[in-house]
């Protein structure tokens, strides 16, 4: 053993709040265009992680509309 101790009456409790699966039919269907966000991002000279949420939002097509 590492010398950790786990407190499971917390991690229990935690797993009682935390949500279920969600079925493929209830997930948005969209498409990303990773490409286009590297090349963006390259152009811009920052990592893709950077990208503020509006950017990354530009490559990211909902297709269930």
């Amino acid at each position: 053993m590492n010398g950790q101790v786990m407190d499971y009456k917390k991690y229990y409790e935690a797993l009682g709040s935390m949500p279920g699966p969600v079925s493929l039919e209830e997930m948005p269907k969209v498409r990303f265009d990773f490409r286009g966000i590297i090349q963006y991002a390259k152009d811009k000279g920052v990592d893709p992680n950077d990208l503020t949420e509006e950017e990354r939002e530009r490559f990211i097509t909902r297709l269930d509309k």
